[in-house]
């Protein structure tokens, strides 16, 4: 992991952030078949690609993420030339350790 654990990560909690959170754009599993925006790939989806780990572990410095998400000591401030589209998120290291837990669960394949 990007952020070394600090205590063993809650797989139900990553899954309860994931609802909350990351369900507005990507479908997530079998919580959200119906869901998300058609141009975002699930996360299923992304667990295709050699690299899936790494993207996900990274993710919130990816574009769009940085104009969303931010990870407590981790994240910058939200930079000036992302608009702020959406309320931010903001995580702690804990929290994205639970999330990227639950990931690591989720089916591989387009859903």
């Amino acid at each position: 992991l990007l952020c070394a654990p600090v205590h063993a990560a809650d797989v139900k909690k990553g899954e309860r952030l994931a609802r909350e959170h990351c369900t507005r754009c990507h479908v997530v599993g079998d919580m959200n078949k119906y869901g998300g925006i058609g141009s975002t790939p699930s996360f299923g989806a992304i667990k295709t690609l050699d690299d899936w780990k790494e993207r996900f572990e990274i993710f919130f410095t990816l574009l769009p993420h940085p104009a969303v998400v931010k990870i407590e000591g981790v994240s910058e401030e939200r930079p000036e030339n992302l608009p702020a589209f959406a309320k931010q998120i903001t995580l702690s290291v804990d929290e994205l350790n639970d999330l990227l837990a639950f990931i690591d669960t989720v089916e591989t394949g387009p859903q």
